[in-house]
């Protein structure tokens, strides 16, 4: 017997788990377990129950890409010079100039986002749209003060004619009447009714007002933008918020300050243009002016009636040539203005869809209008030295010069071709021997006034193609869906939260138990040591 209970003999070889026995170990403390998961259950849902739901608010617009941003109604005038050259927006683009900041800041301001509205219950803080509030706050000095302002006061409705103000430093609350103006540290402002008081649930109203620009960066981050689909120009903006309604305002007033602005830009050029002609057609009334009297003075002393019907036949084999001799010295007074008022205006737009024949011209007109815009919006939130104001300055300087050369080379062209052309009407003239001196002459004088009649009423055409295009100017972006929330929230999400409460419930008191189990080294049952000893029990 002592040789069978030396130690030597004793069996602490493991088996296997009995998984029937360790379920029934823990099984035994059932009650444990229930009451963990109605605790985590319970608790879930408190959590649930004051916690505000987050709603995402999504809406979708299309980006024209047309040229230029011209509508197909004025497609019939094409040919004309009115379309635009290349298309040089891009969807990237689109997406950061709706994200720009001083975009955003405009939506701030005509929202009055940077002051939020807060109904207090009795257990949390829900915030309230100003929309949906039965007061009116209104704030007479939004200067750079009242938008650096960081501060909080609490509203107690008393009556429909009185209420309580007090500030969150725990100032004293001083009473006053509705309509009446409140002098503070930002600002006067006025508090007025609006509803029914009764709708608002609380008569205890705390207003925050908070600094533009952290309300501004803070919008930046929350608004995503992103293209529906690689192969169109729709873009879906979309706003988490606990409050629906303020998330929809924000999207649509996003879409409409980002059109404001795209035909603010579109009219700009069109805008100078109409300045560029108008000054034109001033210089070229007066010229025609001079050669109309010259032409009557012509006819006077030369006794001339009807010269068209009697030079027909002479300037019949000649017509042809006429006309190209007068298209091209259109074209040659059109290069000349447009070099003028380079020279003269260095900084400024140039006018753009003169109708000149060289395409790269009107390309470049284009891109150098859009630097220009470019920068000056750049350069309204930032100094001379920003590494953008910079590069754009290089581009236009080199844009500009492109432009100057390309009118050199165009007049060029237009010049060699005129000469060509005079030296075939040399020719024919030459064969046109029984043409009287006067018709000759009249012919160089109706020449020149033909020249300035035909660009006076180009011009005029072109001033009326213009005011077609600032009156149909549209916008940038088409809506396709208005700013729509659903009224199921995205968060928080109830059945993973209910989930997770329940998979604690359970977790806890076996991580607990299982701990004790461990731990454990004391003999409590028989079987404890059954399975270890190989001697009778007493």
């Amino acid at each position: 017997m002592q040789e069978e209970n030396t130690p030597q003999n004793l069996n602490f070889d493991n088996e296997s788990i009995n998984l029937r026995q360790e379920i029934e170990k823990y099984a035994y403390y059932w009650k444990w377990f229930a009451l963990a998961v109605i605790l985590s259950l319970a608790t879930a849902f408190l959590y649930l129950r004051y916690t505000s739901n987050v709603y995402e608010v999504a809406t979708t617009i299309l980006i024209n890409d047309e040229d230029s941003g011209i509508s197909s109604e004025l497609s019939a005038f094409k040919d004309l010079g009115l379309m635009g050259g290349s298309n040089t927006s891009s969807i990237e683009n689109e997406i950061e100039l709706l994200k720009s900041r001083s975009l955003i800041e405009r939506v701030v301001k005509d929202l009055g986002l940077n002051v939020t509205y807060y109904t207090k219950g009795r257990i949390k803080t829900s915030e309230v749209f100003q929309s949906g509030m039965p007061i009116k706050f209104t704030f007479f000095n939004k200067d750079s003060i009242f938008y650096k302002t960081d501060t909080s006061f609490t509203i107690v409705i008393k009556s429909a004619e009185k209420f309580e103000l007090s500030t969150i430093e725990g100032n004293k609350a001083k009473g006053y009447s509705f309509g009446e103006n409140i002098a503070t540290s930002f600002g006067e402002m006025t508090i007025t009714p609006s509803g029914d008081f009764s709708k608002m649930g609380a008569e205890e109203v705390i207003v925050k007002i908070s600094p533009l620009k952290k309300v501004v960066d803070g919008l930046q981050n929350a608004i995503q933008i992103q293209p529906v689909n690689k192969n169109a120009s729709v873009l879906k903006l979309s706003l988490k918020s606990q409050l629906k309604i303020k998330a929809e305002t924000i999207l649509d007033n996003l879409v409409f300050q980002y059109n404001k602005d795209a035909v603010e830009d579109k009219g700009l050029v069109a805008k100078n243009t109409n300045v560029f002609i108008n000054k034109r057609l001033e210089i070229i009334s007066a010229d025609l002016s001079d050669v109309d009297k010259g032409v009557e003075a012509f006819k006077i002393s030369n006794n001339l009636t009807d010269i068209s019907s009697e030079a027909t036949l002479v300037l019949g084999a000649s017509a042809e040539l006429e006309n190209k001799i007068v298209e091209l010295n259109t074209q040659l007074r059109l290069v000349a203005y447009v070099n003028e008022y380079i020279a003269e205006n260095s900084n400024e737009l140039i006018p753009a869809n003169l109708g000149l024949p060289d395409a790269s011209i009107g390309g470049s007109t284009e891109r150098y209008n859009e630097l220009i815009l470019e920068r000056n919006r750049i350069s309204q939130s930032s100094s001379k030295l920003n590494p953008v104001i910079i590069n754009l300055n290089e581009q236009i300087k080199d844009v500009r010069n492109s432009i100057a050369k390309s009118l050199v080379n165009l007049k060029s062209s237009l010049t060699i071709s005129l000469n060509d052309i005079k030296k075939q009407e040399t020719r024919i003239n030459s064969k046109i021997t029984a043409a009287p001196r006067q018709e000759r002459e009249y012919r160089d004088i109706a020449r020149q006034q033909q020249i300035i009649e035909t660009l006076y009423l180009y011009l005029l055409q072109k001033r009326e193609e213009n005011a077609i295009t600032l009156a149909v100017t549209q916008p940038n972006a088409k809506i396709i869906d208005k700013a729509y929330g659903s009224d199921i929230p995205v968060a928080p999400k109830r059945n993973i939260i209910y989930l997770a409460a329940l998979l604690v419930g359970l977790i806890v008191p076996f991580g607990v138990l299982y701990v004790i189990f461990l731990i454990d080294n004391k003999i409590h049952t028989r079987k404890d040591v059954e399975g270890f000893v190989k001697s009778p029990i007493l």
